[in-house]
């Protein structure tokens, strides 16, 4: 949380994509500065032992030892959203301006946020590691976040089912897909599924947008003053006999 405190600071004032890239920034500033010193991992190369809890050295007792803190984070975010957090980050998200001038700091709702995001990704960092009983600097590499981004937006706008669909087809879809070559392909998939998405901007394709520009471009005869002024003296013109 001190660290998301600290991110947020100089991110504080961006939005969009802006700011998705100065937090991806700081993922890659660590893997390329902060991971090969002896801070983390013993530099280099090197892994950490992370052991299991006592009482839940198996695969199923730990599947649901993350079930039990999945559930837990998923409440976590329920609380949020219902509660004045939520309801001023939706009233942020539709007029910043209007709720400032309400008199709400953003700033201290965006500081609020990014603690809560660290939060939960420490926790996650924490589970992840003992699954293999070790941990890495593979394990955290940048690009697989911005993965698990691109795939936390196809699977939908709700952040609960976001996540959800996100792990569906990040794990369990690969799982059982017995063919090598195919998951090989999955992250093309996810590529060209991030684009179209983008491209489509909710369902109203480019060309569709196209044409509403085109024919918002082109010359309205009640727009245009020649036009306007041919129509006129057609109109007032006496008909040939």
């Amino acid at each position: 949380m001190p660290i998301g405190a600290l991110l947020a600071i100089p991110a504080i004032r961006r939005s969009g994509l802006y700011l998705a890239l100065a937090t991806f920034g700081f993922a890659v500033l660590l893997e390329q500065l902060i991971y090969p010193t002896g801070i983390m991992w013993g530099g280099g190369s090197g892994t950490a032992p992370a052991p299991r809890p006592s009482f839940a050295n198996g695969d199923r007792a730990y599947y649901f030892v993350v079930l039990a803190f999945v559930v837990a984070a998923i409440g976590l975010i329920t609380v949020v959203q219902r509660s004045r957090l939520g309801r001023l980050l939706r009233a942020m998200s539709d007029s910043p301006v209007a709720l400032e001038t309400y008199g709400t700091s953003i700033t201290t709702i965006k500081v609020i946020v990014f603690c809560i995001a660290a939060f939960l990704a420490g926790i996650g960092g924490a589970l992840l590691s003992p699954v293999t009983g070790n941990s890495s600097p593979a394990s955290f590499a940048s690009f697989s976040s911005l993965t698990l981004l691109v795939v936390s937006v196809l699977a939908g706008r709700s952040e609960i089912a976001s996540s959800i669909g996100a792990a569906f087809l990040l794990v369990v879809v690969p799982g059982y897909i017995t063919n090598p070559a195919i998951n090989n392909y999955l992250p093309l998939g996810f590529a060209v599924g991030a684009l179209t998405t983008a491209i489509t901007e909710g369902g109203v394709y480019v060309p569709a947008r196209l044409a509403l520009v085109a024919s918002a471009r082109r010359p309205h005869p009640r727009r245009n003053p020649l036009l306007a002024r041919a129509r006129a003296r057609a109109q007032t013109s006496p008909e040939p006999a």
